[in-house]
């Protein structure tokens, strides 16, 4: 009793409430009353098969190697709930070791959900790609719904487009594969995205309300353009592989883009804001470019390194719960960035060794009132500041518009 806890920076919880252009759009065709042109149940499909109008899947069906499933435009695929096993998750859906060519268009998607009166994730399985044979599936202007895994591949070439993955258990995951997903909402989900040992290229696509948005392992990733919005824990999360990261939107997350093990790569040009803890937080990384970035507004730093191998060049980081940089292990310098309005320190610096932070800008403070190092604690490092600008560099605005509440100093 007569505990008072006051004056904390960090933004431990947010509450947050989607635009409804940001909230996923119903298909415009497939009236639920219309008819079941066919029912298939557990078999092979030999050769090439093509679907339209409305499909029941009652079981697993096969697409073996050398066939090809076509899904033509406007067909409403539905999987029944099958739970044999008792664990609550369905076990219909579509195999596929030949390829999948499902291309609808913007008037007429096709569509995957379940086919339950009350549909709930996990109803189905997934549709899954293995080894398919070595040729590319397309996925075009679909709808995954209801499902355990909307779409899993492994071993495989797969290119989604304008596509939609909305309250499944997981979005995507894939192994081995050759993933490319472009303008698509991936939203809703319990997990939007998994992917280990792959490449991925992500561009344009919203990735926005899910519990985690992306989590990756030994992944080459390229991705420009993207929002990771409202994503309850991390936005983004690699261990291992390389990054390309560029001019995405990463808003009001748990955490905002957190790397560990990565060997190779830049983050460029991202407006990181709102974000529970670190707009970005690099562990163990090595061969990394951070520059050009907006990092505002997050609950403790803007950018946290430890143990990593990087420059960070031209940022902005301002209005930072705790800090607008913390630093512990970091090989390479600091500079021409702007730091204002961070809570505590601009440059937090942690360890013992002495970092090189020439040509930034400080707003209204002197280095010796925004920095802590060794002035402050002879424990740590100096943060070697040199001739600090006497103006704000001019920042150049990454992105095509703002999104969601932003600070401009």
């Amino acid at each position: 009793g007569g505990m008072r806890i006051y004056g904390n920076r960090k933004k431990d919880r947010h509450r947050y409430q989607l635009r409804e252009s940001w909230r996923p759009k119903e298909p415009i065709v497939h009236a639920d009353d219309a008819a079941v042109t066919r029912v298939v149940s557990d078999m092979p499909l030999i050769g090439e098969t093509v679907w339209s109008g409305r499909v029941v899947v009652d079981g697993v069906v096969r697409v073996p190697p050398g066939s090809r499933l076509v899904i033509l435009p406007g067909t409403l695929v539905e999987f029944t709930r099958r739970d044999t096993n008792g664990d609550g998750i369905g076990e219909s859906g579509l195999s596929l070791q030949g390829v999948l060519i499902a291309k609808g268009s913007k008037a007429a998607p096709i569509r995957f959900r379940s086919a339950a009166a009350v549909r709930r994730p996990g109803d189905w399985d997934a549709i899954n790609i293995f080894n398919s044979d070595g040729r590319q599936n397309l996925v075009e202007h679909c709808s995954f719904e209801d499902a355990y895994r909307g779409l899993h591949f492994h071993f495989s070439n797969v290119v989604v487009q304008d596509s939609r993955f909305h309250g499944n258990y997981r979005g995507l995951q894939f192994q081995e594969s050759n993933a490319t997903i472009r303008r698509s909402e991936i939203t809703g989900n319990r997990s939007g995205i998994q992917g280990r040992d792959s490449w991925l290229e992500l561009e344009n696509n919203r990735i926005v309300g899910n519990g985690r948005g992306m989590n990756l392992l030994r992944v080459a990733l390229t991705a420009a353009g993207n929002a990771l919005e409202a994503n309850r824990m991390q936005a983004l999360r690699q261990r291992e592989g390389s990054v390309s990261f560029v001019r995405n939107h990463v808003f009001h997350n748990g955490s905002g883009v957190s790397l560990n093990g990565i060997d190779r790569g830049s983050l460029s040009e991202n407006v990181m804001t709102g974000n529970g803890e670190a707009g970005v937080s690099i562990r163990g990384s090595d061969n990394l470019v951070v520059s050009g970035n907006y990092l505002s507004a997050n609950g403790v730093s803007g950018l946290d390194v430890r143990d990593s191998r990087l420059s960070v060049d031209g940022n902005h980081l301002s209005f930072n719960g705790e800090r607008g940089l913390g630093l512990r292990g970091l090989q390479g310098t600091v500079s021409a960035n702007s730091f204002v309005g961070n809570g505590a320190w601009a440059i937090d610096l942690e360890d013992a060794a002495d970092v090189a932070a020439a040509g930034n800008w400080w707003g209204d403070q002197s280095p010796a009132q925004a920095i802590c190092d060794r002035e402050d604690d002879p424990a740590r490092g100096r943060v070697e500041v040199g001739q600090p600008l006497d103006v704000a560099p001019t920042f150049r605005w990454p992105r095509g518009r703002v999104e969601g509440e932003t600070r401009w100093r």
